[in-house]
């Protein structure tokens, strides 16, 4: 594996984290700024760092995906939390020993 691809997977790691995140803890609004810094991330690799131009087909695909992914990460992070707020809320306790 190349250095190029090692900080690629991990710039994707962290933003499907981020989204997973923001997914998490019901915050929609800061999703749409980490979901707009990563189509730019992605553009920008694939204008500037393979020579493609900006509206080519591959390009368009490629970010049609990243939306994909986003969304799966968001939806995923915050069936998460729903999954947990849910597991909080049916504790039962234990009544005091008198």
């Amino acid at each position: 594996m190349t250095a190029t691809l090692a900080i690629l997977i991990s710039v994707l790691v962290v933003w499907m984290l981020a989204l997973g995140w923001c997914g998490y803890g019901k915050r929609f609004l800061l999703a749409l700024p980490v979901l707009l810094a990563g189509l730019g991330l992605n553009w920008m690799w694939m204008v500037w760092g393979l020579r493609a131009k900006p509206f080519e087909n591959p390009v368009i695909m490629a970010q049609i995906s990243a939306v994909m992914y986003a969304f799966c990460a968001l939806v995923t992070g915050w069936m998460i939390g729903r999954f947990v707020r849910q597991w909080r809320l049916s504790k039962i306790e234990r009544e005091s020993e008198v």
